[in-house]
């Protein structure tokens, strides 16, 4: 997926109605849009996570997730639902249900995994596996470079998302780091005239450079 081509409206500022941490990385980073008071949609960005949280089974730390309900007999005694009771009489049923949403584990996950930076996704609901940054759209030798990275990873099974807009190198730093892609590969001017990129871990922080052969290798062998 390109950048230039992806509907990813990410905010500048903090909004001023958002006051928890996942709320507001869920507006800035363009996951859902506000439609009302109380009302939101999911966009693109949200959606990709969404649908890969319906997918996997995750814990939270204390975080709620989910509601539990006591109805007590307010309809067992509509439907007649009774039990015997240790005394040999019947009793009506007492009732309750919970539940838990793929819409609750979001913004859960965000309110443990994150940073002053941006969100920090788990590599197995990241909206993308890996972000190809190229410092320098245009740049014959940083094009060539980006779109081998694009398709040599994609081609070994990952979901890869090339920045190729025209924003500074500063904004496409942040974003990635907002965004909170796994992994950065970072592609520039300089390094690549040395056949290098920077490969970095977004929970860590940790920078590697290395060659665009030995960075596709390795994050192919990784996976």
């Amino acid at each position: 997926m390109r950048l230039s081509r992806f509907f990813m409206p990410i905010l500048k500022e903090n909004p001023k109605e958002a006051e928890i941490v996942s709320h507001r990385l869920m507006l800035r980073t363009g996951m859902i849009r506000q439609q009302s008071a109380g009302i939101y949609t999911w966009l693109p960005l949200g959606k990709r996570v969404l649908d890969k949280v319906k997918g996997e089974r995750l814990s939270a730390r204390g975080i709620e997730v989910g509601h539990i309900f006591y109805f007590g007999t307010k309809y067992s005694e509509a439907m007649g639902a009774k039990v015997l009771g240790p005394d040999g009489k019947e009793h009506t049923v007492h009732m309750g249900s919970y539940g838990i949403g793929p819409t609750r584990l979001v913004p859960a996950i965000i309110e443990a995994s994150h940073d002053d930076n941006g969100i920090i996704w788990p590599k197995g609901i990241a909206p993308f596996d890996i972000v190809v940054i190229n410092m320098k759209t245009g740049d014959d030798a940083c094009d060539t470079a980006c779109g081998r990275l694009y398709s040599d990873l994609g081609k070994a099974g990952f979901d890869v998302l090339l920045d190729d807009t025209d924003e500074r190198a500063g904004g496409k730093f942040a974003t990635a780091d907002i965004i909170g892609v796994p992994v950065q590969v970072i592609v520039g001017p300089r390094s690549i005239a040395n056949g290098e990129v920077e490969v970095k871990d977004r929970k860590t922080g940790a920078r590697e450079t290395m060659t665009v052969e030995a960075a596709i290798n390795k994050l192919v062998a990784a996976r």
